[in-house]
């Protein structure tokens, strides 16, 4: 074979082998499978996205619930929600507003907030002193 066989691009033959094997040395198949293949691993999050900001438009804002003392029992407009502390979906949909109950574990204090669009916290956190 002479030198300029072996420069990318070019093909050259094997011989000994039995049909003699056209190779190619070039690396562009190999860089565009590498590229498909970064696309298929990057398609399910580029599917995420649109449905993410699609769920955040209509998605029920959520707060952490907590309380001194802890085991309050938490009411949302009434209904029992589970005891403290919790993550809790404050439902807007039902409403303009969203009423908190938080009631001491020994039923002897009572803390209650009310929640608009406007001021559910940007912590995420609410806490409740029932001591």
């Amino acid at each position: 074979m002479n030198g300029r066989a072996n420069e990318p691009g070019r093909a050259f033959l094997v011989f000994g082998a039995t049909p003699p094997l056209r190779m190619k040395l070039n690396h562009r198949p190999r860089a565009l499978r590498a590229t498909s293949l970064s696309l298929g691993r990057l398609a399910p999050a580029l599917l995420l996205v649109p449905a993410l900001l699609l769920a955040s438009c209509g998605s029920k804002p959520v707060v952490h619930v907590s309380s001194q003392p802890e085991t309050a029992r938490i009411y949302v407009n009434g209904q029992l929600m589970g005891n403290t502390p919790t993550d809790v979906a404050l439902p807007f949909d039902e409403g303009d507003r969203v009423y908190v109950q938080v009631v001491h574990p020994a039923g002897k204090q009572v803390g209650t907030q009310v929640f608009t669009h406007d001021n559910v916290p940007r912590s995420g956190e609410v806490t409740f002193d029932l001591r």
